[in-house]
């Protein structure tokens, strides 16, 4: 549950950018602020 439910709120942390950075992965989803291990089993896929 949040902690503030303000919606006036104008925090940095609720701001979106204009451009996101997008890695194509398969069978996965990210999103952000995720910090997971990625595994490459072919240096093609690189």
């Amino acid at each position: 549950m949040p902690k503030n439910l303000d919606t006036d709120s104008t925090d940095q942390e609720n701001l979106i950018p204009d451009e996101l950075a997008l890695i194509p992965l398969l069978s996965t989803v990210v999103f952000p602020g995720m910090i997971v291990n990625l595994q490459v089993s072919r240096e093609r896929n690189l």
